[in-house]
């Protein structure tokens, strides 16, 4: 009997340790949004969205294995959809898939992954490509990387490092007519907070550059940010559909991040037009509610109009709920998000 039960405990043990290197985690959201006309000159629509995602974590070492998989009800293609052959049947797609492990004291990370560029200006949430090789590490208080894909010709080359107490940042893609240079800078002076970006494009259709400032400090008890945002033209699209930034936070102006979705009435940054967002913000709490009032100036191509946000979110049993509305150009748009993390 004691034999058994010696025998059950290390297998008992075993199965834990080996259970213990796995770890899942996941997010979930349903969101509703809607886009009015004040004007009656364009077609007032209705969204809904659901999206599921899986992240997957093997570690042995210093080595992880790392997928992500997620289901949505757009028919859009990811990456490797797994639910079938049409881009138009929601099933399961690899989100992302990478394995990064040490090398003395590199980090080699091979595979692909999302990835965004300083504050998120430019790039945000943008794929590193497929088959694309990262070695990073840190020298003399210096952070170091070099990145590429094994079928492209562009090379990254990014560092970072804190001087005294200042944040700087700068990452290069060397590749001719098509690359850029990104400078960031993110510090404190006295009780304000300060973040700027730099973009400058290489591409030989248009600059495409952009850059981006922002101020933010604590006022009583509620947070206020100032933000000043320009993208100009970018006829050769460099910066393509970079929808995931969305100055400000306001729902109203990236498709991607906001909470009205792809029916966001204002998206900035992801087309050829010169783009301008000059704004501000008020963060606080009321009755257990995170209220977020925004309101500026947003100039799209020929469009110089201003814009009104608000968002409320308030916490649920185990999940978020945020409400939202906002006008910008005669056009109002509204949304409500339920999400959750497990």
């Amino acid at each position: 009997m004691k034999k058994q039960l010696l025998i059950a405990a290390v297998a008992a043990t075993l199965g834990t340790s080996a259970m213990a290197d796995i770890s899942i985690t996941g997010d979930a959201l349903m969101r509703y949004a809607s886009t009015e006309d004040a004007e009656g000159t364009a077609t007032d629509l209705n969204q809904l969205d659901q999206l599921i995602r899986l992240k997957m974590v093997g570690t042995s070492g210093d080595t992880k294995v790392v997928m992500g998989l997620r289901t949505d009800n757009d028919e859009t293609e990811t990456t490797a959809r797994t639910g079938g052959a049409n881009a138009d049947m929601n099933g399961i797609e690899t989100d992302y898939r990478f394995i990064s492990t040490k090398v003395g004291g590199a980090t080699v990370k091979v595979g692909e992954w999302w990835e965004s560029t300083g504050l998120g200006l430019v790039r945000k949430g943008r794929s590193s490509g497929t088959n694309a090789v990262r070695v990073s590490g840190t020298v003399a208080d210096v952070d170091l990387g070099l990145q590429g894909t094994v079928d492209g010709p562009e090379v990254v080359i990014d560092a970072s490092t804190t001087i005294a107490g200042v944040k700087l940042g700068l990452e290069h893609d060397t590749t001719d007519n098509t690359g850029y240079t990104d400078v960031t800078i993110k510090g404190k002076m006295a009780d304000i907070n300060y973040a700027a970006e730099i973009y400058q494009s290489d591409a030989t259709a248009s600059d495409a550059d952009a850059h981006l400032v922002h101020l933010f400090t604590k006022i009583g008890g509620a947070t206020v940010h100032l933000a000043a945002a320009k993208w100009e033209a970018d006829s050769g699209t460099a910066r393509v559909n970079n929808v995931k930034f969305s100055p400000l936070g306001v729902s109203i102006l990236g498709t991607a991040t906001g909470i009205n979705g792809e029916l966001a009435v204002g998206n900035v940054n992801a087309g050829t037009t010169e783009d301008k967002v000059t704004g501000a913000r008020v963060d606080f709490n009321m009755a257990g509610n995170s209220i977020q009032l925004a309101a500026g100036n947003l100039e799209v191509g020929t469009v110089d109009k201003s814009f009104t946000d608000i968002i409320v979110t308030r916490d649920l049993a185990g999940a978020k709920l945020a409400l939202s509305a906002g006008e910008w150009n005669s056009r109002k748009s509204m949304g409500a998000k339920i999400s959750v993390k497990f």
